[in-house]
């Protein structure tokens, strides 16, 4: 988006569903006299294969992911600056996904992985056990146990097993 003052002779391009669904970059642009001219409009692709056919469709841009393999069209302009110099500047025109396999088999690979971790986990924590810690208390109550089994009172044996 640019300032409306720095283009005036430039008619503004809606951003389209796909690259602001709820509005809000058209808000901005409203709010803060900006807006979206020609030189800001970026194509979003996808280069489908039906039966055989290769064809481009309109892709949503949100689903770009890393690793697809992806073709960008871009634009190299100079804008006059201080001095007589200018300033280089890319322009990003066309963004076309090309091929999803390898972000489809990384993702396939982390799911992987991810899934052996968890059951990994699940497994040691299944056998993993807390050992108790002993107090001086602890010790009294399995010493008096212990003798139950050999109580006696007077002269007689008492067999508490």
């Amino acid at each position: 988006m640019g300032a409306e003052r720095d283009a005036p002779q430039e008619d503004s391009v809606p951003l389209g569903l796909l690259t602001d669904p709820h509005g809000v970059l058209e808000a901005v642009a409203r709010a803060d006299e900006f807006f979206h001219g020609p030189d800001n409009h970026v194509e979003y692709r996808a280069l489908s294969a039906i039966e055989g056919v290769k064809k481009y469709i309109e892709f949503d841009p949100g689903r770009f992911r890393v690793g697809d393999i992806v073709e960008i069209q871009a634009s190299f302009v100079c804008i006059p600056v201080a001095n007589a110099r200018f300033k280089m500047m890319p322009i990003m025109r066309a963004l076309t996904q090309l091929d999803k396999t390898f972000q489809q088999a990384a993702m396939v690979s982390r799911l992987q992985a991810a899934s052996a971790h968890t059951t990994k986990q699940q497994t040691t924590l299944k056998t993993l056990k807390r050992k108790k810690a002993y107090t001086k208390e602890d010790e009294d109550v399995e010493n008096a146990r212990s003798s139950l089994g050999d109580l006696q009172i007077g002269d007689r044996d008492i067999n508490m097993n």
